[in-house]
């Protein structure tokens, strides 16, 4: 910015209402104490300020009715609470009580202006111009007027730049037009000065926002890359150790499918012996059944003869009976305890077949949660990889603020809040 543009801005700065030309309309002496009330209870922006500035904005104009010096206090009071809505109607009852006075009509245009009415803060533009005297005037009067044009410059610099998409470039163009040919050639410079002065600082804030998203966009594509390129890395690790695993579960399978045949191999001629033992003491019990039948039936015939040499004969019979049925039974005990002890072989070898499916089973199992596991991370890499794809770069909080900075109005021509109340309350002095 040029030495001569930064003067002009230090003269906005500096209090743009402070001098105008167009002065507050002398305070009765019972509405002064009011007005300095008001502007001390309602001077904040909290609940508590609103409520005390309505009641005491009532008391003042309870006490001097609603005159343009006691209208204009509380229209400050309510810009101040950011009230602007409510400001611009006091603002308008001040203009159709006073269609001149020139602190209203900034008030107007910058009002309609926050409140995004732009083809209204045109027209009120135009009608602040109008009221301009069209030469220049002695020196303290034309710093007054100075300060208007410098306002009015930055105004139709806003709506030219960082308002630009919500107002018809037409309209503005040809109200700018009849704003400028009103004026003179030292006061279009500080007119085209504050309008450019507010064009340059949005495109400087404009450019910084764009820095700003330029570097997320370059730091976000490089996370993105980074987080492919781990995640790429994490699949070849999944896939080999996938693989191990496979294996594994493969030399875990031959194992337990070895151990089974040996069992198997281990327990035929057990099943088989087994089988012999269970048919031949069927045969014994057999052989003991007749041996007992016979015996019964010896017995009886024994206990029905009186002949005493067919007794001896039959109790001989029945010695060698009764000998040859323990022999048998000795037989049958000692092929039921062969049989029960290749029974108990066969158990072993159940217990370790059992063992073995067990042991395949536990360590598949180990296998197979571990495979599920890594499942679920290729399905969480899948979805990490899809929104590393899709997701563009998120716009930084400091982006998003230099934005709203830079469409903001009071980035640029700020209301002179303190500057009016010190105006106002000098007037209660006088």
């Amino acid at each position: 910015m040029s030495p001569r543009c930064l003067l002009i801005a230090s003269l906005i700065a500096s209090g743009v209402l402070s001098c105008l030309s167009s002065p507050l309309f002398a305070q009765e002496d019972k509405a002064a104490p009011h007005v300095a009330r008001l502007l001390n209870v309602g001077w904040g922006t909290t609940t508590s300020f609103r409520t005390a500035a309505d009641t005491q904005s009532e008391i003042l104009f309870s006490a001097a009715g609603r005159h343009p010096s006691a209208l204009y206090p509380a229209a400050l009071v309510q810009i101040k609470q950011r009230r602007y809505a409510e400001a611009i109607k006091l603002i308008d009852e001040i203009l159709a009580r006073d269609e001149k006075d020139l602190a209203a009509w900034r008030a107007r245009v910058w009002l309609l202006t926050v409140l995004k009415n732009y083809e209204g803060a045109l027209v009120a533009a135009d009608q602040l111009a109008m009221l301009l005297p069209k030469d220049d005037v002695k020196t303290d009067e034309e710093d007054q007027q100075r300060h208007l044009v410098a306002f009015l410059g930055r105004t139709y610099g806003f709506l030219g730049g960082p308002a630009q998409a919500n107002v018809s470039i037409d309209i503005r163009k040809e109200s700018e037009k009849t704003v400028t040919e009103r004026l003179s050639e030292s006061r279009l410079v500080i007119f085209e000065q504050a309008r450019d002065g507010v064009l340059q600082k949005f495109v400087e804030l404009t450019d910084a926002k764009e820095t700003v998203k330029g570097k997320a966009k370059e730091q976000a594509d490089t996370d993105r890359e980074k987080t492919l390129a781990e995640i790429a890395e994490q699949r070849d690790v999944n896939k080999e150790r996938v693989k191990e695993l496979e294996e594994r579960i493969e030399k875990f399978k031959k194992e337990h499918e070895k151990e089974t045949e040996a069992i198997r191999k281990a327990d035929a001629p057990l099943q088989s012996r087994l089988t012999s033992l269970s048919s031949r003491a069927t045969s014994i019990n057999t052989q003991l059944i007749n041996i007992e039948l016979q015996i019964v039936s010896v017995q009886t015939q024994y206990n029905a003869t009186r002949d005493q040499n067919l007794k001896n004969l039959l109790s001989l019979e029945l010695n060698r009976l009764s000998l040859l049925e323990g022999a048998t039974q000795a037989d049958l005990f000692s092929a039921n305890r062969e049989a029960a002890g290749v029974q108990q072989q066969r158990s072993d070898l159940a217990v370790r077949q059992q063992r073995a499916d067990t042991e395949a089973a536990i360590k598949v199992g180990k296998v197979d949660d571990e495979l599920y596991a890594i499942a679920k991370k290729e399905k969480r890499a899948d979805i990490a990889e899809k929104r590393a794809v899709k997701a563009g770069p998120t716009t930084p909080q400091s982006a998003l603020s230099l934005s709203a900075m830079a469409t903001a109005l009071i980035t640029y021509d700020p209301f002179p809040l303190e500057q009016e109340k010190g105006r106002v309350l000098a007037t209660l002095k006088r």
